[in-house]
């Protein structure tokens, strides 16, 4: 009898130990190729996220593939892209990258570009998304002030997700509000946090060229320069008088420089410029983080113009910005 028990506990340990060794087993790498060829168990990015258990990592061969990919429902996360010197070309048919709530995506050396969305033409993600080694360039968030819920997010529109931007690029993309990045919207917060990386050269019809934050925003030895919009040339951070989500914004070693809030037509009367640099409505801390060189003619506050909000510089110069430096906060002096 004890040797039977002792056989039987023998053989139950080995099947847990088998069932744990299951997921393991699972975790794998699929290779995707423009082309057929050995070696490439796929010629398409999202057959083989179809196609992906939990923990995946898929690898992409460098060349040009014309799709858009989605992480939907669905599919197994966390999940890995890792592409260096590839590009995904979304063909101007809707989001380049689709990342459902709940969902978590790793992101290396692609090129996201050619998005065109209501919102989030290069990304739209409501999940956990970190991008490494990345450009995401020459998208475009289709939606206007009239269609409520659209225009968010030339590049990137977090909506209520977590981002992760490290050592990349987010330049050349165009939207209503936020041409770079939005993260959060007005109902809804979302968490970012840019690392390393650059903002510039995105260009929005109304708030912000380069980022929105409607949320929790930190930049730490990045940069936001050379943007245009209509109101808030580089940053617009919400603040509850326009949105009722009060957002953060912390800048660590982040210059905000070279950037445009030129103005408007409304009902054809035209609107001044706001904010070349920064326009906040909630509260934003720079630390170490000049504001120069932005402009807002014929507007106010050319470095910052603060609506209602808080503004505080620790070692941040605020110079060279045309107009006034500051408008609404005595942070400036």
């Amino acid at each position: 009898m004890r040797r039977l028990l002792f056989s039987a506990s023998i053989l139950v340990g080995a099947i847990l130990v088998m069932a744990t060794m299951i997921p393991t087993a699972l975790a794998a790498s699929a290779r995707v190729c423009p082309t057929a060829r050995p070696g490439c168990a796929f010629t398409s990015i999202q057959a083989a996220i179809n196609a992906a258990h939990a923990g995946d990592t898929i690898t992409i061969a460098p060349g040009t593939y014309h799709e858009t990919l989605s992480i939907g429902s669905t599919t197994a996360t966390p999940l890995s892209l890792v592409g260096p010197g590839a590009t995904v070309d979304g063909g101007g048919t809707g989001s380049v990258l689709t990342v459902a709530a709940g969902h978590v995506v790793s992101i290396v050396g692609l090129t996201l570009t050619n998005g065109s969305a209501p919102s989030g033409g290069g990304i739209s993600s409501a999940g956990n998304v970190s991008l490494t080694n990345v450009l995401v360039t020459g998208n475009h968030a289709t939606g206007d002030l009239f269609s409520e819920g659209t225009g968010f997010g030339g590049g990137i529109f977090n909506d209520a997700g977590t981002l992760t931007v490290n050592n990349s690029q987010v330049t050349g993309n165009s939207a209503q509000r936020g041409g770079g990045i939005v993260t959060g919207s007005p109902t809804a917060e979302g968490t970012a946090t840019v690392n390393n990386s650059r903002i510039s050269n995105n260009t929005a019809t109304a708030a912000a060229g380069g980022i929105v934050n409607c949320g929790a925003l930190t930049l730490n030895n990045s940069s936001i320069s050379n943007n245009t919009a209509s109101q808030g040339g580089g940053l617009t951070n919400c603040g509850p008088i326009a949105s009722g989500v009060f957002g953060t914004v912390t800048l660590n070693n982040s210059p905000v420089t070279g950037n445009h809030a030129l103005g408007g037509m409304t009902d054809g009367v035209p609107l001044p410029g706001h904010g070349g640099g920064i326009a906040n409505a909630g509260r934003i801390t720079l630390r170490n983080s000049p504001v120069t060189d932005n402009t807002t003619p014929p507007g106010q506050g050319g470095g910052i113009f603060n609506q209602g909000g808080t503004v505080t510089l620790q070692n941040s110069a605020v110079v060279r910005n045309t107009p006034p430096q500051c408008v609404g906060t005595p942070a400036c002096g």
